[in-house]
């Protein structure tokens, strides 16, 4: 990330990195881990066929349902709540993980706790 954010500050021609730059070396990083995480497993090393892909959008819904619109709740009691429903911690995870990256849920105080912002 320190590579990443003081690549992108000599892109803009600065000697110094700004909190714009960090965050968008953040951003790409998490683009990137998201977009590996859902490539062909014979590709990545890790599974994600069909069937957990449907899992992680039914977590999703799940997500949205449980949290409404600028509701703030505690990350872990959510995935211990979803897996009372029957949902893998593993889905859980990556569905929030989704979420963020569209920009549904943003996650607070280290990804402790989780609010609904759409």
């Amino acid at each position: 990330l320190v590579r990443l954010s003081e690549a992108l500050a000599k892109m803009r021609l600065s000697a110094e990195v700004s909190v714009a730059d960090v965050q968008e070396a953040l951003r790409l990083f998490k683009v990137s881990t998201l977009a590996a995480s859902q490539t062909n497993p014979q590709q990545s090393g890790g599974p994600v066929g069909v069937v957990v892909l449907e899992e992680v959008k039914r977590a999703e819904e799940f997500l949205r349902r449980r949290m409404g619109l600028r509701v703030t709740v505690n990350a872990k009691q959510m995935i211990e709540e979803a897996q009372t429903q029957g949902y893998s911690s593993e889905a859980i995870k990556r569905g929030i993980f989704g979420l963020v990256q569209r920009g549904d849920i943003q996650e607070l105080n280290q990804g402790k706790i989780l609010r609904r912002i759409r």
